[in-house]
């Protein structure tokens, strides 16, 4: 069997099939799971181009848009920040597109909990403001509620985020990246058992996902709250394989020292502070406190009593 794209011929997926004819039905689902692991994100990928070919008349603008989504998924401060300039461009060429303004909300707000904002509150206002223009102007768009309901997700506004995730899975059940969004607003909401199965199904359908790594670390996070350290430390490191950084290692100190493993902990927050020069016990608390509904309380109960002196402040 073949999966082709019709539009320009593209192969897709491919897989031979020799089975007794007994066995069809099991086949059949087999065939379901191929299909859907191959398209995982290049349905994203296929419904953003779509999206954005109704929704501005520049030609130019939804170029920058796409080019800023393919630098979006090389994550760290410098290509976010590419991103950004592009789709602030795009902005630039037609003030009216919503998917831009969805796609930089997005990016504003990742950037902002993961500490490469210079300015905190006045970039999580940009993001509200800019998301909310975009749902309003395009609200059935399963990209733009993704974008917006991401946004909203990691900067604290938790109700707002799982309507618009929940709506966009609605249309596009197969939508990985909106799936482990979903799942991990859940989790941040208090509600990790019903999170988790959500961040679950996004690894399976797109396993060779570039944001594979970035589900991995989801997916540690109603881990943790449930208590199941071994297996979020498993995911952790899953995560750090493919992308290193503050984030990834923070929780992996939580998940070390649910299991005593005291020396492996701390081992984990000095490699959060050589990867992020302002991680502290302060600088912590205040990304948790706009992340998480309960403040982080649960990941600080097990970091507090073991955190190191010379990491309670950042460095001068």
């Amino acid at each position: 069997l073949q999966l082709i794209d019709a539009n320009n011929g593209q192969h897709l997926w491919a897989k031979q099939y020799d089975r007794p004819f007994a066995e069809i039905f099991a086949l059949q689902d087999e065939i379901t799971n191929g299909v859907a692991s191959a398209l995982g994100d290049e349905i994203w990928r296929a419904e953003s181009a779509r999206a954005s070919t109704i929704s501005t008349d520049s030609l130019e603008a939804w170029g920058l848009v796409m080019r800023g989504n393919q630098a979006l998924t090389s994550w760290n401060n410098e290509s976010s920040l590419r991103a950004q300039t592009l789709y602030r461009a795009a902005l630039a060429l037609d003030p009216d597109y919503p998917l831009a303004k969805a796609e930089l909300a997005r990016s504003i707000c990742w950037r902002a909990i993961n500490a490469f904002s210079d300015s905190l509150e006045d970039d999580i206002a940009e993001g509200h403001r800019l998301g909310e223009e975009a749902v309003i102007a395009a609200p059935d768009d399963p990209i733009v509620l993704f974008s917006v309901g991401s946004c909203f997700s990691v900067t604290g506004r938790l109700q707002d985020a799982i309507r618009l995730l929940k709506k966009a899975v609605a249309k596009q059940p197969n939508f990985a990246m909106a799936l482990a969004q979903l799942g991990l607003s859940y989790a941040a909401d208090g509600r990790p058992t019903q999170g988790l199965p959500y961040i679950e199904k996004a690894l399976q359908l797109a396993p060779q996902s570039p944001y594979a790594w970035l589900y991995e670390l989801w997916r540690s996070f109603p881990l943790i709250e449930l208590a199941r350290y071994q297996e979020a430390e498993r995911a952790l490191e899953n995560a750090l394989e493919s992308y290193d950084w503050w984030w990834p290692r923070f929780l992996l100190a939580a998940a070390r020292a649910g299991q005593n493993n005291i020396e492996g902990a701390q081992e984990a927050l000095y490699n959060a502070r050589r990867k992020e020069p302002q991680f502290s016990l302060d600088f912590a608390r205040t990304v948790a406190a706009i992340f998480y509904k309960n403040k982080g309380e649960n990941v600080f109960a097990l970091l507090e009593p073991i955190w190191p002196e010379d990491l309670l402040t950042a460095d001068e």
